[in-house]
């Protein structure tokens, strides 16, 4: 999984300081940590399933394992660290010093940690469960225009 991206991107060099509470806030209300487990899991799920179409993993040696390891983390890490530095700068644009000072405060709470984490590693039920209704309604689609879903 990700880690820990806008921690280690403090203080977001050359981003005004709008931004960089921004960034706080994405700390603290959670995001930053759904957003690294989400692309840490959905992505290099993506990856591997890519790289597997056109190489034999389970026949890589260990070290060409670990290089394949480290070139997906990088690219987790670099996704991670763009959607939460767009997400930052939207909402440093978007609100004010004090609405930021506000929702910081309002979300750096013992609480929010215990949401963030139940949304962390109650994930991978929701997204079977969220899965499972997809293709439901995927079929339930292709019956009503009399085609076989796949």
């Amino acid at each position: 999984e990700g880690s820990s991206t806008l921690a280690s991107l403090t203080p977001l060099s050359g981003e005004p300081a709008r931004v960089v509470q921004a960034a706080d806030l994405l700390v603290k209300d959670g995001t930053e940590q759904v957003v690294d487990h989400f692309v840490g899991s959905v992505h290099r799920g993506l990856i591997f399933g890519e790289v597997e179409k056109y190489i034999d993993v389970p026949a890589l040696s260990d070290a060409e394992r670990a290089r394949l390891d480290g070139v997906v983390k990088a690219s987790i890490d670099k996704l991670s660290d763009r959607i939460l530095r767009r997400s930052a700068r939207l909402y440093g644009q978007a609100l004010t010093r004090e609405q930021l000072t506000t929702l910081i405060a309002a979300n750096d709470t013992p609480a929010q940690r215990k949401l963030t984490r139940l949304r962390v590693e109650g994930g991978d039920a929701a997204d079977a469960r969220a899965g499972e209704m997809i293709m439901a309604v995927a079929n339930e689609l292709a019956t009503a225009f009399g085609v076989e879903a796949s």
